[in-house]
């Protein structure tokens, strides 16, 4: 991951004159937070790791959903193991993972249909 940003920041500085300031991301795709609930992660060849499934169906499901923990939980691991090896190896600024909002990873946790569905329930239950 290291060596290919900074071969991008390289090749980027060939093709366009910019005042870019390069920074490192310790990208893990877009389901990391999904994954620190607990959603499945496919690591694909050459690809970014992907979220497979949904792992919230009913509202029991959301009543088993606990607060992740950083250090333990999903890929949070992974992308705090980037960053460090990223600060130790490398003075070039070190930016966040693709941090998904709460809308996003709602949406990759149950699925487009059940959030929908959802909304328009509490729509009914606390504004209409």
């Amino acid at each position: 991951m290291y060596r290919r940003q900074i071969g991008q920041f390289r090749h980027y500085y060939e093709l366009v004159n910019d005042h870019y300031v390069p920074y490192l991301m310790p990208f893990m795709g877009t389901g990391v937070l999904c994954s620190a609930f607990g959603s499945k992660v496919e690591f694909i060849d050459k690809m970014d790791p992907a979220q497979t499934g949904f792992i919230i169906d009913s509202v029991e499901d959301l009543d088993r959903l606990r607060m992740p923990e950083a250090g333990k939980d999903g890929l949070m691991p992974h992308v705090l193991q980037f960053i460090r090896y990223f600060k130790e190896n490398s003075s070039i600024p070190v930016g966040i993972t693709d941090c998904q909002g709460p809308l996003t990873t709602d949406l990759q946790l149950c699925g487009y249909d059940k959030c929908s569905i959802g909304c328009m329930i509490i729509r009914r239950k606390y504004i209409s």
